[in-house]
């Protein structure tokens, strides 16, 4: 049995869709802390979330997916923290602790999913870790997925529905499932959506026939892989 999971967060945490890849079944986990994933028997994981962390400057991998993505697309993809930035509490700090370090204070789109990021990264160093972990981005996933820079924007109803087909047509029956499963409040349909794009990528994964950015992985302090895969 091969359990592998695409992970996107929401305002209920984290939203697993586990796949036994024997089946066509997916099963939606709710997640308040993402460290329960110790108690799924997973072999690989994709989650949008950034993983290996530099020590300064700007990671390959985030200039690489946005060039993929095209012009007015790239916005989407957040420049990852400097690892130093982990330990802040508060926005100011942080920004201090950026300009100090690497010349730059964060974004606050960054600083609003770096407890997120600090989950991952304790999740990605726990010793008790048996499964692969990688980083995603569903922007860069559709975009692979239907082949084209020309999907529209998520926020727009053609955007929504060009990511619903594709994930239908995949996946039949389960967006449904998934969606009658968790709550409007704990999960929006765009995290859903993003969360089937993780899902996606991690089949390609499993099968090793991902688009892996940059190609040949680049590692953090701590080895971990700073590289976006779709």
């Amino acid at each position: 049995m091969s359990l592998i999971a695409g992970i996107d967060g929401c305002p209920g945490g984290w939203l697993a869709l586990i796949r036994e890849r024997d089946t066509d079944d997916v099963r939606p986990l709710l997640l308040d802390r993402l460290d329960k994933l110790l108690f799924e028997r997973l072999e690989l994981i994709a989650i949008d979330i950034p993983l290996g962390l530099p020590e300064s400057g700007k990671r390959t991998c985030d200039s690489l997916a946005r060039k993929e993505l095209g012009q007015g697309r790239a916005s989407s993809v957040f420049s990852a923290p400097i690892r130093a930035l982990l330990s802040c509490t508060s926005y100011d700090e942080a920004c201090r602790v950026g300009r100090s370090k690497d010349g730059r204070a964060i974004s606050k789109q960054t600083w609003n999913i770096l407890g997120k990021i600090r989950e991952a990264d304790a999740l990605l160093r726990a010793p008790q870790r048996a499964f692969s972990m990688h980083e995603v981005h569903p922007e860069l996933s559709f975009t692979v997925w239907v082949e084209s820079t020309l999907v529209p924007s998520k926020k727009t109803e053609a955007g929504r529905l060009a990511r619903l087909h594709l994930v239908e047509r995949y996946f039949p029956g389960q967006y449904a499932r998934v969606r009658a499963a968790v709550t409007r409040t704990a999960c929006h349909d765009d995290d859903i959506l993003d969360a089937f794009a993780a899902l996606w990528s991690a089949e390609r994964l499993f099968e090793n026939t991902a688009l892996t950015l940059p190609a040949a992985a680049e590692y953090d302090s701590k080895g971990i892989r700073m590289q976006i895969a779709a």
